[in-house]
């Protein structure tokens, strides 16, 4: 027995039936043996060439009968398109332009479509040159239909039945497709299939004049036929429903993994500024909120950050609403809602139906295009947020939670400042008029020696601390952010939200934190933190 085996890898099979016109779309299935003959030997010679003729032709002969087949599930498909048609094209460009319909067979790409010849055997020699003619087989039909062929040599016993070609162990109908003996189920249809005749000389070379090889050119005009010699017509029995597609159900699975980060990109007429990231944070967490509560009103500690009775929830497991500008040209184009314990699909499908931002009066509405969502951080690469880096830059500023002590005279309260960390000035200390104005801003004596008790490095090291954040070996102080090579204050951001509570002290603050070791996001401080403010990003 000779066993063929094709996979088409694109899931098409682009074929028109000898003789049709391509316009009819009637699609070639099963594929005619015919032409996978005409496709071995055009393998065979341009691919195979220190293969002798004469083998070529002692393995063509072997399969002259009809074969049996296994189709693969199938549904049809087609595609328009316009092209000249005339032969006088270049000169009637405008009046050429034809509508063609490519009609083709749709399978799915791990499927295989399986022939059989059960009378026919192969010798060792004619396996191996059979087996490297059809690794070479690039497509069979047109050339959008690529495929992978292959010998099956897997060894079974097969009979031939009236039902198709069967597995005499097992009683298994391997290959239903199969020429037509005069007996048809009803769920079975006739279709004809041009097959080789066994009337082939064996022995005839393979150029231009053999009956496989002829152009239908040559045909039409100059032997005014369509059928090729040496061919025939066969009716052939398939199943009524090969072209029908299949549904398969498979059952909702409620193992549904909470996703972590939700990321969009903004769209404006008037884009927002960075400096409105607190205001911008606030606007998404209400959309969020709204489209969560519905109806019904519901309540989503998540996505508020409060509990059941209102209170504001300890730790920082809720939703973060990080406003970015990744193209560094002060514009806000980015927001990413992350939460550390996830959003389960309730929360899921509320987030994906955000689509809009509706700011106060003064500013246009604020487009919101999703861009993803992560079960884990990790696979957003590209995102800043949730890089790998040992140094950290504030990139929104760091407000105070508490505010600095005081003794009664009006003095600092001060202590030491803890071991292994070095204070760092950097060149351009804008907008303060001096080194010392500089260091006293951040809570730091000018001789470096001791920091303000809750001032503002005291309070960020032990917020760090309180976070599980390894302790930074140098902090830079940061006095202004920048675009471009130009300084602009922190006072520039909006730190005061309408109708809600203050911040203890509303001087902004921004640090340069660097790490002994690479540093994982995402890294946001202080009052607001989960409103966008304090948020650091790395310094690639």
């Amino acid at each position: 027995m000779i066993a063929v085996r094709i996979r088409f890898t694109a899931g098409r099979y682009h074929a028109t039936i000898w003789g049709k016109h391509v316009n009819e779309a009637i699609p070639e299935w099963p594929p005619s043996p015919w032409r996978l003959l005409r496709a071995l030997i055009a393998t065979w010679k341009r691919k195979t060439t220190w293969v002798e003729e004469k083998k070529v032709r002692e393995i063509i002969s072997k399969l002259l009968e009809p074969p049996y087949f296994k189709l693969p599930r199938a549904s049809v498909g087609h595609s328009r398109h316009y092209m000249p048609w005339s032969k006088q094209w270049a000169k009637q460009r405008d009046q050429s332009r034809t509508m063609v319909i490519d009609t083709f067979v749709v399978v799915n790409p791990e499927d295989y479509l399986e022939i059989y010849w059960p009378n026919q055997i192969l010798s060792e020699d004619q396996q191996n040159i059979l087996e490297e003619l059809l690794k070479r087989l690039s497509y069979l039909g047109r050339t959008e239909s690529w495929c992978e062929a292959s010998l099956i040599k897997e060894r079974r016993d097969l009979i031939v039945k009236d039902s198709g070609l069967v597995d005499e162990a097992t009683g298994e109908v391997v290959a239903p497709v199969r020429p037509y003996t005069g007996k048809l189920s009803e769920d079975e249809e006739l279709v004809e299939v041009l097959v080789p005749s066994r009337e082939i000389d064996p022995k005839a070379p393979l150029n231009e004049e053999h009956p496989l090889l002829v152009r239908t050119g040559i045909l039409r005009e100059k032997e005014g036929r369509i059928d090729p010699p040496g061919s025939k017509w066969v009716l052939y029995v398939r199943n009524k429903e090969c072209f029908t597609p299949q549904l398969k159900s498979e059952p909702l699975t409620t193992d549904i993994k909470p996703i972590k980060v939700v990321r969009y990109k903004f769209h404006s007429t008037v884009p927002p500024r960075i400096t409105e990231t607190l205001e911008l944070a606030y606007l998404a967490r209400i959309a969020a909120m709204g489209i969560y509560g519905g109806k019904e009103k519901r309540r989503s500690p998540i996505l508020s950050g409060k509990g059941e009775d209102g209170k504001p929830l300890k730790g920082h497991t809720h939703a973060f609403y990080f406003i970015t500008d990744e193209d560094r040209d002060g514009k806000a184009d980015h927001l990413t809602i992350y939460s550390p314990n996830g959003f389960d699909m309730e929360h899921q499908k509320a987030l994906l139906q955000m689509k809009k931002l509706y700011p106060r009066k003064e500013g246009a509405d604020i487009y919101l295009l999703l861009l993803g969502m992560a079960e884990d951080p990790d696979e957003l690469k590209r995102c800043p947020i949730f890089m790998e880096s040992m140094v950290w830059y504030s990139s929104t500023p760091y407000l105070l939670t508490r505010h600095p002590k005081l003794a009664r005279d009006g003095s600092w309260k001060v202590k030491d400042l803890p071991e292994g960390i070095q204070i760092l000035i950097p060149e351009k200390i804008t907008p303060h008029p001096s080194k010392e104005h500089l260091l006293t801003h951040y809570g730091i004596l000018p001789d470096m020696s001791k920091i303000q008790v809750d001032g503002p490095l005291d309070q960020i090291l032990l917020e760090m601390e309180r976070r599980g954040l390894p302790k930074p070996e140098k902090i830079t102080l940061y006095p202004s952010w920048f675009l471009g090579n130009r300084p602009h204050r922190w006072l520039e951001f909006r730190r005061y939200r309408r109708g809600r509570p203050d911040p203890p002290i509303g001087i902004p603050y921004g640090f340069k934190l660097h790490f002994s070791e690479p540093i994982k996001g995402p890294i946001a401080l202080g009052h607001a933190c989960h409103y966008g403010m304090g948020l650091f990003l790395p310094e690639l």
